[in-house]
């Protein structure tokens, strides 16, 4: 079981870091290509879908000791309800007070977003970890 944890961990935290990956290069090609002012928005949307997929998984792979099986169901719709909180405060916080452009916000949080659909191919298994 350990094992299984330590493998569903390890490819959350791979995709997280694609994720970085995925934020740099649309940060640098929107500074490159539109400015610094745009390319602050995409960095700001970029860190939101980030830090509330940091906020999932850490909060989802807390479980420690026996009966974890019991206790992943309740953990995961909690984890889901503190990403959608931590998603709405700090989109709001960037709209408004960091005066973020809506869209170049957007398509910094959706190309962070979009790491999920191409994440069988970063993970490069068709298989799923059973726990």
């Amino acid at each position: 079981m350990v094992d299984k944890e330590r493998t569903l961990r390890q490819q959350a935290y791979k995709i997280i870091t694609w994720q970085l990956i995925v934020a740099a290069m649309s940060v640098l090609l929107a500074e490159i290509f539109f400015g610094k002012t745009l390319a602050i928005s995409v960095f700001l949307g970029a860190l939101v879908a980030i830090l509330s997929n940091v906020s999932f998984a850490r909060t989802l792979f807390s479980l420690k000791g026996a009966g974890i099986a019991k206790k992943f169901v309740k953990a995961f719709f909690r984890a889901e309800l503190y990403k959608i909180l931590i998603t709405i405060l700090l989109t709001f916080a960037a709209i408004e007070w960091a005066n973020a452009d809506f869209l170049p916000f957007m398509i910094g949080y959706s190309l962070c977003y979009l790491v999920f659909w191409f994440s069988p191919l970063i993970l490069k298994t068709n298989k799923l970890v059973k726990l």
